[in-house]
């Protein structure tokens, strides 16, 4: 690849597309990163939903800026959408006023927050009513690792992190 800001993604049809890398708050929709089964409140994912990084995972954790990660989103209206966390904090929900809108009615207005702290990721419910779920658990404060399932409401986000210091890959 000649642009360093690019990178594969997979696109509906398999093929490979190129797509930028995306920049604080880009929140472009593209197609997911893996198929996906349907996910529900009354029934978050399982826990064997977990699995591995794919290539493609492994390519966009490569693409990030050390320190940063990216929420995939798997599932939901926003199914293939980017998020990009890139500061300390991040509010998630379905506000105006926050970092990531997820706008549907099992998502709170103000759901969870995503915390960075020394290279390190955690996820915070702030108190939603239909709780925030990392690999099938349900959690109040949760450490996060690349690879990871966040379920908020209906969305189910893979989580994909870069860490500090961390050379080129494999990730």
């Amino acid at each position: 690849m000649s642009d360093p800001t690019s990178r594969p993604v997979t696109g509906g049809n398999g093929d490979s597309d190129l797509a930028p890398t995306p920049a604080a708050g880009d929140t472009r929709t593209m197609q997911p990163v893996e198929p996906s089964r349907a996910a529900t409140a009354e029934a978050p994912m399982a826990a064997d939903d977990a699995v591995r990084l794919s290539p493609v995972e492994r390519q966009l954790i490569s693409g990030l800026s050390p320190g940063c990660a990216l929420l995939v989103a798997l599932d939901g209206p926003r199914s293939g959408a980017r998020f990009l966390l890139d500061t300390d904090l991040v509010t998630v929900g379905r506000d105006s006023a926050v970092d990531i809108l997820l706008d549907h009615v099992t998502v709170s207005r103000k759901h969870a927050t995503f915390h960075r702290l020394n290279g390190t990721f955690t996820v915070r419910d702030l108190g939603s009513l239909n709780g925030t779920y990392v690999n099938a658990s349900l959690v109040e404060n949760g450490e996060l690792r690349s690879g990871d399932l966040v379920q908020i409401g209906t969305y189910r986000l893979r989580f994909l992190h870069r860490p500090t210091g961390s050379g080129p890959g494999p990730y």
